[in-house]
């Protein structure tokens, strides 16, 4: 919470943290051992997602790393004033690098989602960089370009997340399915859950999850073709009603997520043609 004044949404990040480092520098001390993590982190090869297919299961706190991650980058205006260019763009890197990884490495939407924030917090920064110290430049564009490069591809990771997205659903109706038995439940819910067929429900939220992303222009190997249609509004809900109503109840509409990545990507892509020019 010491952190959450810092960078906020509509506040210039790289002002924000020059104007807290008396501060900063404090709580870099007192967190030094979580800040020596946190590094050690950003400098791991791969990241693999292990989020549980199991929707009941706790999610996992990402407050922390976000925060280590503000102290992390903490130290770019002292560097920049001295005219350390070359280090404080490494420092952005590190940083980059990591969230790129794990954007591209994530399976889960919520995982793709912190590390596109990290990711979109690092290019206001690198453009704050580069507007307050012009003489960056040549160091970023041997240094930041080829992560800029990579960051402009952000769309097709969203395809592999929603694999985990449509486990979770099959997890969600074996579970509800398991429920039918359940004496303490009033026998008309009971009979509802009785009456849901799994299989016939996962196809049906297959159509929804193909159909939206053919909508997008985007495929999924394994859903197969796409229905030319929107499968919730023009389902038959006599049949298996309590399957289709939960498939469409939980239907993925990507558009908010395809935003956010697209922003990335496309803020990736104008960093990248700025730093290209002589």
């Amino acid at each position: 919470s010491s952190l959450d004044d810092i960078c906020t949404k509509g506040q210039p990040c790289l002002a924000s943290l020059k104007g807290q480092q008396a501060r900063l520098a404090s709580l870099r001390g007192e967190h030094a051992e979580l800040l020596t993590r946190y590094t050690a982190m950003l400098a791991m090869p791969a990241f693999n997602d292990l989020m549980a297919k199991d929707i009941s299961a706790p999610v996992p706190r990402f407050a922390p790393a976000m925060k280590m991650g503000l102290l992390y980058l903490s130290v770019l205006p002292t560097q920049l004033e001295a005219q350390q260019y070359r280090a404080a763009l490494m420092q952005w890197v590190n940083y980059q690098q990591f969230w790129l990884r794990a954007a591209q490495g994530s399976n889960s939407l919520i995982n793709l989602m912190v590390a596109n924030s990290q990711l979109r917090r690092g290019n206001l920064l690198l453009l704050e960089i580069l507007d307050a110290y012009p003489d960056s430049k040549l160091a970023a564009r041997e240094i930041s370009l080829p992560v800029l490069q990579a960051s402009q591809h952000l769309r097709s990771s969203l395809k592999q997340s929603i694999v985990s997205e449509f486990q979770m659903v099959a997890t969600l109706m074996t579970s509800l399915k398991a429920q039918s038995h359940r004496d303490d439940l009033p026998l008309s819910d009971r009979i509802q859950l009785k009456m849901l067929q799994i299989n016939a429900t996962l196809n049906f939220v297959r159509d929804i999850h193909a159909w939206r992303l053919q909508a997008h222009g985007l495929t999924l190997a394994g859903l197969g073709s796409a229905p030319d249609f929107n499968p919730c509004e023009q389902a038959n809900y006599i049949v298996n009603p309590i399957g289709k109503i939960l498939g469409c109840v939980a239907d993925p509409k990507y558009e908010q997520y395809l935003t956010r990545l697209n922003g990335v990507e496309q803020s990736s892509k104008e960093l990248a043609l700025r730093l290209a020019k002589p």
